[in-house]
């Protein structure tokens, strides 16, 4: 699973922990997650990753993009806040987009996980 973010707030911080739990709970298939922050000062914004990542106990890592939309070839969208996907062996299974992330979008990209799991 891949996210993308634009802005570290609430409720992206409650997608990240359920992707974590839910991670946690199918590593022996092989399930991993991957947080990539977007934007243009991510410099100031590493110190507050780590705070998260230490204050959650997260074990899935969360980066910073070298490039500010981030890498080109997955033709993110400027405009909106957060993009997850969802994949397999290098095909999206499943792709959200959400503004701010609601539990209903966080329960949704749980369940397309857990429907891809069961493949």
């Amino acid at each position: 699973m891949l996210i993308f973010a634009r802005q570290l707030d609430g409720p992206l911080t409650s997608l990240v922990k359920r992707v974590n739990s839910v991670v946690k709970a199918h590593e022996a298939a092989g399930l991993q997650a991957l947080v990539v922050f977007l934007g243009k000062d991510l410099a100031a914004l590493q110190p507050k990753l780590e705070a998260m990542a230490k204050k959650e106990a997260l074990s899935i890592p969360l980066t910073t993009a070298v490039d500010a939309d981030g890498p080109s070839s997955y033709k993110l969208d400027p405009s909106v806040q957060t993009q997850v996907l969802v994949y397999q062996q290098k095909t999206v299974q499943a792709s959200f987009s959400f503004g701010s992330p609601t539990e209903a979008d966080v329960d949704a990209v749980v369940k397309a996980t857990e429907k891809m799991l069961a493949k």
